[in-house]
């Protein structure tokens, strides 16, 4: 049947498909933010922490430090 290959290669493709976020960046630089209800921004680095305020859907946030980052999401 023909159908059989097919249904495979949409699974085949569907598969490992994830929207990935930006790896890299530099302080100045432009981001958006495309969290559908909203990015909490914390007291601290931890889920747990208290949130202090939401940035919209869409609103740019300008990135002023990358002290606390590691390695891998630094430009290299």
């Amino acid at each position: 049947m023909k159908i059989q290959p097919i249904l495979f290669l949409i699974a085949f493709l569907s598969v490992g498909q994830t929207v990935k976020a930006i790896d890299w960046y530099s302080e100045g630089d432009t981001l958006y933010n495309w969290a559908n209800g909203g990015l909490n921004i914390r007291a601290e680095y931890t889920k747990s922490a208290n949130v202090l305020g939401i940035i919209p859907y869409g609103e740019p946030v300008v990135v002023v430090s990358m002290d606390h980052l590691s390695g891998s999401t630094k430009r290299q």
